[in-house]
């Protein structure tokens, strides 16, 4: 089986680090991910909603995240000037296609996967799921639900 890249969103880190079945559940295939040794990725913005969410729901706590983090060793990607630029293209095809559904936030989330040539958007909003791969973009990354790819991967 060969390696893929994998970007993790916001929801489903949140819901990884959520102390109840549905969050061990997710944890669970997150690490068995890991272990087949596809490469985990996610933003600093993604990291920014995370923190954002703490301050705002007492429910959720910010260390558990930080430990799926680090204990999944997902890389976290920082700003490239190809970012900004891949930023207005999604938002651009996401005009044209007459999908307004998704946040900038998530718009962002996607081009920080497409700027690092992602085999995989992990998400679990359904808004997120019509996000669409610029066609000026030489980039096949597929939006997924954690469940789709762990049977796609056959986990």
């Amino acid at each position: 089986m060969s390696s893929h890249s994998i970007f993790i969103d916001t929801c489903v880190l949140i819901e990884s680090a959520t102390p109840n079945g549905h969050g061990e559940e997710r944890a669970r295939q997150l690490r068995h991910i890991a272990n087949a040794s596809h490469s985990l990725v996610t933003s600093i913005t993604v990291v920014g909603e995370m923190v954002s969410v703490s301050l705002e729901k007492d429910t959720f706590e910010l260390s558990r995240s930080v430990e799926i983090l680090r204990s999944l060793g997902i890389r976290i990607l920082f700003p490239i000037p190809d970012v900004r630029r891949v930023c207005m293209l999604v938002d651009a095809e996401m005009e044209s296609l007459g999908r307004y559904g998704s946040s900038v936030t998530d718009r962002t989330h996607f081009a920080y996967a497409l700027t690092s040539e992602c085999d995989y958007y992990v998400t679990s909003q359904g808004e997120t799921r019509t996000l669409a791969v610029p066609a000026d973009l030489n980039v096949n990354t597929s939006v997924i639900t954690l469940d789709d790819l762990a049977s796609e991967l056959r986990f």
